[in-house]
């Protein structure tokens, strides 16, 4: 027992012994760090090897961003001339508006200096007179529209009206026209076309109707005092006279209801 423990003892001290004398050999340097050699086929670490058909990296998007609002502008009513009225360095005053430009008035003409006009050239053969611009033709007024019926003539002129038809002494482009008519229709008396009492004369010397002047005229047959339907003196209805109504209506006098147009007398 007491032999191992010795052997073993002595195999401790030799291993120990080598160990020191590599040591010792080695110079006390420790061995260099193991590296991984990179696989032949494999890029190094660090080298970009692009790759056939990959898409183009797009870069990104950059939004344009709002530049700081500007305070609003505010306007000094104290009257400080030394007050920037509110505005920060950076901004502009509001301006008042320019005042607008008086216009310069003409010159008066000097009453002491008055302009001298230059001559006219003399007229010659070669440079005859100049003639004074033609004034402009004052445009035609449009005739007023009668409605195609002229009595008349509107044109003013000296003297007394005169129709110039035989027989006819009127005064007016009205009485002409009544005359002419009653001339056209007839008379309602004897029929005539030429009735005496179409150029009876009124106190003043003008013509003027006269049913009276016709010769068979009498007042059964004239219409202002003899109706010519009933044969009846005119009235109002009372007393036996006889009335019409252009509308039917009530007679004032006895209350009865009267067509249009119809002989009534009251009773």
């Amino acid at each position: 027992m007491k032999t191992k423990t010795v052997i073993g003892i002595i195999i401790a001290g030799i291993i120990a012994s080598v160990i020191i004398v590599a040591v010792m050999q080695s110079g006390g340097n420790t061995p260099p760090p193991v590296t991984d050699e990179p696989t032949p086929g494999e890029p190094s670490p660090g080298i970009v090897v692009p790759t056939p058909n990959a898409p183009t990296p797009t870069p990104p998007i950059v939004e344009p961003t709002d530049p700081a609002p500007t305070p609003d502008l505010i306007i000094d009513v104290t009257g400080d001339p030394d007050s920037n009225g509110g505005n920060s360095p950076g901004n502009n005053p509001i301006q008042p508006p320019a005042k607008p430009q008086e216009p310069i008035p003409p010159k008066q003409p000097d009453s002491n200096n008055p302009p001298i006009a230059e001559p006219s050239p003399s007229p010659t053969p070669g440079n005859p007179p100049a003639q004074p611009p033609a004034q402009p033709a004052e445009p035609k007024q449009p005739e007023p529209d009668s409605g195609g019926v002229i009595i008349g003539d509107d044109t003013p002129k000296q003297g007394p009206y005169n129709c110039g038809a035989p027989n006819h002494k009127c005064d007016t482009p009205e009485k002409h026209s009544f005359i002419e008519n009653l001339e056209i229709n007839g008379c309602p008396t004897c029929k005539s076309h030429s009735c005496p009492g179409f150029y009876a004369l009124n106190q003043w010397g003008f013509t003027q109707y006269t049913p009276s002047k016709c010769p068979e005229y009498s007042k059964a047959k004239d219409p202002v005092y003899t109706c010519q339907t009933c044969g009846k003196a005119t009235g109002d209805g009372s007393n036996g006279t006889c009335v019409r109504f252009v509308n039917a209506a009530s007679c004032p006098n006895c209350g009865v209801h009267v067509s249009s147009w119809t002989c009534h007398t009251c009773g």
